[in-house]
């Protein structure tokens, strides 16, 4: 226990500490996403899932162009799965 204790024990020098208080979201997001139309079959988003190592992609309003939802990993399989066993 004191090993894993140690390895996720971290230790931040001052101005590292203050650089990771004023870190905001838009520091880390990416700027080119991949979206799709929510008329996507299910099967080319798992490809672009897989493709592009992603986990989610936002749907967007083809019209639009807004947000309106995500579809993850998590609901492809469970989709998959579903049919499977009915």
């Amino acid at each position: 226990m004191g090993d894993i204790h140690k390895a996720m024990s971290y230790q931040f020098t001052d101005a590292k500490r203050e650089e990771l208080k004023s870190l905001k979201a838009k520091d880390l997001m990416q700027d080119k996403v991949i979206v799709a139309s929510p008329q996507i079959h299910i099967m080319k988003a798992c490809a672009i899932m897989v493709i592009n190592k992603i986990r989610r992609i936002p749907l967007v309003d083809d019209d639009t162009s807004n947000l309106i939802g995500i579809v993850s990993q998590s609901d492809v399989f469970q989709a998959l799965l579903k049919e499977a066993i009915l």
